[in-house]
């Protein structure tokens, strides 16, 4: 069962211990939160804030990013180009990205400010 949550704050959480609900996130802001390892396979993020999250080796395989902003978070290993390309649009803020991959993606908009790039496959059209 999907559940939706929007105008929410999570804060601290530990999601490897607590689940994170599959569903749709509107307009949430998640401080702190460890994402690391976790399947995001089917949520919808819209219009989120991640501030000081890590999301290592996050599987992002049909997980949907719209209209989301990353700061200072963690984000090693992942599989941009996994997510669903519908409305995928998202900023980087002082995030480190190494060994990430955005292959083929239409990301031309995207932010990537002071951001640690390493071993990172882009292909911009």
């Amino acid at each position: 069962m999907k559940s939706n949550h929007s105008d929410k704050v999570f804060e601290g959480i530990d999601f490897q211990t607590t689940t994170l609900e599959k569903g749709d996130y509107e307009n949430c802001k998640f401080r702190n939160c460890n994402f690391s390892g976790l399947a995001l396979s089917e949520i919808v993020f819209v219009e989120c804030e991640f501030t000081d999250c890590d999301f290592t080796l996050a599987n992002l395989k049909n997980a949907s990013f719209n209209d989301v902003a990353f700061k200072t978070c963690k984000q090693l290993g992942l599989r941009f180009d996994e997510c669903k390309g519908l409305l995928l649009s998202f900023s980087f803020d002082s995030c480190t990205l190494n060994f990430s991959s955005f292959y083929k993606l239409k990301i031309k908009k995207t932010i990537f400010k002071a951001c640690k790039l390493l071993e990172v496959r882009i292909h911009r059209n």
